[in-house]
């Protein structure tokens, strides 16, 4: 979803965008559970319930064993166990009131993993960084230690000969800039380039960023970079002696954990199909897994064992 709005912002003449991928140092560990049980409350969670969720963060007793030794014993009231199924959960409810209060900035979380999106237009990057500081003193408030070492930002800039951009600032240090960055098991690049591995699909993949919806069934670039995904996918599962159960099963599970809408590729699955590209037998599997595919297709190959 981000990807989507970064790529319709950039369409227009002028515009850029800037990511910011936060960093917190032991995120799990900071949760003030008092301050968790006012948020579930708020959010209408039953009183028994968050009253439970309290009394299971305070007061644990914590130990630390090494071969025959063994510690003495300290009483613990601040954060979620780490490896506890509960962890990430309360983690994102902790931090559901963290909003941008400007439609041009969002955030994406999962867990202690946070995107912020600014899309900056007509060069004015005030709202981005006052939404940014404004952050930075909500994860103060709430006791998230910001790590600034490891919180790093990529601008995607496709304007010609774009001037140098002034640095981004939070709490007195210097924001490092990469031009790419690994997110929830997927390598984003600045140029939004996620087919480097295979030159053929990389050629073909800058013609499809201005494609409108209603042209994508007429478009040869459309057709042409289909076929050489599919192409690839057909290699691997004769490689892997995989054939549609154990494909079906990948893209279900990748479209359950993504929230991988169905309909977000519709149109291309079906000008592959119309043009008898897909195998009849897996035609439901291949379209889920082309979904991720768009998406980031290394994600795919690394699935099923490939490096490349």
């Amino acid at each position: 979803m981000g990807m989507h709005h970064i790529l319709q912002h950039l369409d227009r003449p002028g515009n850029y965008a800037r990511i910011l991928f936060v960093d917190f140092s032991s995120a799990f560990n900071t949760i003030i559970p008092d301050l968790l049980q006012t948020k579930l409350m708020k959010i209408s969670v039953p009183t028994p319930i968050c009253q439970w969720i309290t009394n299971f963060l305070t007061d644990r007793q914590q130990q630390v064993r090494f071969g025959k030794l063994t510690s003495g014993s300290l009483t613990i009231s601040t954060g979620a166990s780490q490896g506890c199924v509960l962890s990430s959960l309360l983690f994102s409810l902790y931090t559901n009131d963290c909003t941008a209060t400007d439609p041009s900035v969002t955030l994406h979380k999962f867990a202690d993993d946070t995107t912020v999106i600014g899309l900056i237009s007509d060069v004015d990057e005030s709202v981005y960084r006052q939404e940014v500081e404004q952050l930075a003193g909500w994860f103060s408030l709430n006791n998230l230690e910001l790590n600034t070492l490891k919180t790093v930002e990529m601008v995607v800039d496709f304007r010609r000969n774009p001037p140098a951009l002034p640095p981004l600032t939070i709490m007195n240090s210097t924001v490092a800039t990469v031009e790419s960055f690994r997110f929830l098991g997927s390598t984003i690049a600045q140029d939004l380039n996620l087919f480097k591995k295979h030159p053929e699909t990389q050629e073909l993949f800058p013609n499809l960023k201005d494609i409108k919806q209603h042209e994508l069934a007429q478009n040869n670039a459309v057709n042409e970079h289909g076929e050489t995904v599919l192409k690839k996918l057909s290699e691997l599962i004769k490689a892997k002696g995989q054939h549609a159960d154990i494909l079906e099963q990948w893209a279900t599970t990748d479209a359950k954990q993504n929230k991988i809408k169905e309909d977000n590729f519709q149109i291309i699955a079906d000008v592959f199909t119309e043009n008898g590209i897909l195998n009849e037998a897996r035609r439901e599997s291949l379209r889920r897994v082309l979904n991720a595919v768009i998406n980031d297709i290394g994600c795919f190959y690394k699935d099923l064992g490939f490096d490349g």
